[in-house]
């Protein structure tokens, strides 16, 4: 399971992924969508697990907008995805769970790296042209211990440029570029920086793991952490921004120009705990104004390709779409009410604690004490 999404679950949200775990097979809703990016605003592609679970044959999940509708498309594997970036509509590629890399033609999905080859787990992409592209993520030098790896496609082929043995990067999650010669990886505790000489750890006072990094220019680029700090490069050095807005799993930024900023989370923090809340914010180059948002599951990543064209995408098959003035939910799972389904601590009358009593409608009753009683109410 990818520490990157899922290395905060608390033990509600455990219940609910133990329960949903027994379902036999997995539908349109159960999907855990991990990335999004498009070449236009009629051409955007979604990737992630089948289902909550995340790994190399847990399943995997591509959705296709066409600006008309979402099509489910076929990639012949079962490896989970959680990267997507390409140079067209028919120039697509997505990385994965055991370190498989994919690639569409327009046509069909292929396997262009095998799981396993060159890396354990890729978590991001980004190119600055067809010939040109880096694939990040970790590779295991034993059952505990992991080292960053960066993969890289010249146009004829894959191979590893770089192994981080000297940083203390166990992963990356996180890559963007202004060009060939100007890229920025982030993950675990560092940013590291390419200069078309080779990779080297970036200056950075950084407390937690860094989950998306997005730009406008050279001197001016920002990464979000694991925490939802936020960091901007002006060129010459980091530095922070905004410190942690919530407690989350994970975090994406996409940025569309210097005062047009939006960052996406979770927070299992809020009140009355412990439900679980996705967070919206965004950035006009001063102020950090949270978003209204229409729904209650976590929220993975954030695209666009304009300020009235904005996708973001995360858990139970969740897409929600800003068009500059609001945001919608063009895409629910049949899990999107779960995040209204929270336990209910409290005392009984001899005085004991309730101990797995769930309170589904949060009018204060208890509804049930067992999730698979439940199950019914949850259809």
């Amino acid at each position: 399971m990818k520490d990157k999404h899922y290395s905060k679950l608390s033990v509600v949200l455990f219940a609910l992924l133990v329960f949903m775990s027994s379902v036999p097979s997995f539908g349109a809703g159960d999907e855990w969508l991990l990335d999004v990016w498009g070449s236009s605003p009629n051409s955007v592609f979604v990737v992630g697990a089948a289902s909550t679970w995340y790994g190399p044959t847990e399943g995997n999940t591509i959705l296709y907008w066409d600006g008309n509708a979402w099509h489910k498309m076929s990639t012949g594997v079962l490896n989970s995805l959680s990267g997507v970036w390409g140079t067209s509509n028919n120039n697509v590629y997505a990385v994965g769970a055991g370190g498989i890399v994919l690639h569409y033609d327009g046509n069909n999905w292929s396997t262009v790296v095998e799981p396993g080859t060159l890396a354990d787990d890729l978590t991001a992409l980004w190119g600055s042209s067809e010939i040109n592209i880096y694939a990040v993520g970790t590779i295991y030098e034993s059952l505990t211990e992991r080292c960053a790896v960066i993969l890289h496609f010249d146009g004829s082929s894959w191979r590893r440029v770089y192994i981080d043995a000297v940083n203390n990067c166990k992963w990356l999650y996180a890559i963007w570029g202004t060009s060939a010669a100007n890229i920025f990886a982030g993950g675990g505790s560092c940013i590291l920086h390419y200069d078309a000489y080779g990779w080297s750890k970036m200056p950075i006072n950084l407390s937690h793991s860094i989950s998306g990094i997005w730009g406008t220019s050279p001197t001016d680029v920002y990464a979000v952490d694991s925490y939802g700090g936020v960091y901007r490069y002006n060129g010459q050095v980091w530095t922070t921004i905004r410190d942690s807005m919530y407690d989350n799993d994970g975090g994406d930024i996409w940025c569309n120009s210097a005062n047009d900023i939006f960052i996406v989370g979770d927070d299992p923090y809020p009140e009355p705990y412990p439900n679980y809340d996705p967070v919206i914010f965004h950035f006009d180059g001063v102020n950090f104004r949270e978003m209204e948002y229409p729904t209650s599951n976590y929220l993975e990543a954030i695209w666009g390709s304009s300020h009235t064209d904005v996708f973001a995408v995360g858990g139970y098959g969740t897409i929600l779409h800003f068009d500059g003035n609001s945001w919608s939910l063009v895409r629910a799972g049949k899990y999107n009410t779960l995040r209204e389904f929270s336990p209910l601590y409290g005392s009984k009358e001899d005085g004991s604690n309730y101990e797995s009593s769930y309170d589904l409608d949060h009018d204060g009753d208890i509804d049930g004490l067992d999730l698979a009683v439940l199950a019914d109410k949850l259809a």
